[in-house]
């Protein structure tokens, strides 16, 4: 016997730490690469923009890691306001509190992550020590790798008790589906990023997501539709 979920919004803990690692290494990366910069950079120049943007080396070297930063204070948050917000109002969500933890934190882990490569990506190129793969190439397939990642974690959300109402039965048919379709949308970026004359058109796939996520939750509404039907308490 077991309660009904809290509906908790963890907060990331080993997602924060990580997060926080993540920033200290791109740090790190400014600081080695820094004397090498130049003192203001067009980014039409170096393809880090679509268009031209005059910036101080400085900048380039510092706005990622304060967005990474600013991204674990937001994620912290979003934690706190809203664990609270949905004990105010008693609105407890089906989630399971574990899973929901584990897809925070792995999600800001990934997003770090995206972050620090283009932060890399993006220093070594204007430092001109830069890749042989050329760099709109490496963030297209960073994209689609961030994207591939998300379609991972996604599954990993289960309800707390899914037998107990047909939105939790729905979800956990779903879920797979959900994770498979984001997966699909990041290998069509990961393969337009490779062939395509210009491969930034790649990254106009992530306006696939929203339909891809429709697909995913729409398959248990194909066919056999046993998740509607209350399961039997009985032998």
């Amino acid at each position: 016997m077991g309660g009904r979920t809290s509906g908790r919004i963890p907060l990331p803990r080993w997602g924060t730490l990580g997060t926080l690692a993540t920033v200290v290494f791109m740090v790190a990366v400014s600081i080695h690469l820094y004397p090498g910069l130049p003192a203001r950079v067009d980014s039409a120049e170096y393809d880090i923009l679509r268009g031209s943007s005059d910036l101080p080396g400085w900048a380039v070297a510092s706005i990622l890691p304060a967005v990474t930063l600013t991204m674990v204070a937001v994620f912290s948050l979003v934690s706190v306001v809203g664990d609270r917000f949905h004990r105010a109002l008693e609105t407890p969500t089906p989630w399971s509190t574990r899973s929901l933890r584990r897809v925070v934190d792995l999600f800001s882990l990934l997003l770090a992550l995206l972050l620090a490569a283009l932060h890399v990506v993006t220093l070594y190129e204007v430092a001109g020590g830069g890749p042989s793969l050329p760099t709109d190439r490496i963030v297209a397939l960073t994209l689609a790798a961030f994207l591939v990642g998300m379609g991972a974690i996604a599954p990993l959300l289960r309800a707390e008790r899914p037998e107990e109402t047909p939105a939790a039965r729905w979800w956990e048919q779903a879920r797979g589906w959900v994770g498979a379709s984001i997966a699909l949308v990041g290998v069509a970026t990961g393969v337009m990023g490779l062939v395509l004359p210009d491969p930034t058109v790649a990254a106009y796939t992530v306006m696939l997501m929203g339909p891809a996520i429709l697909v995913g939750c729409a398959v248990p509404f194909v066919g056999d539709r046993e998740w509607k039907k209350e399961p039997r308490s009985g032998p």
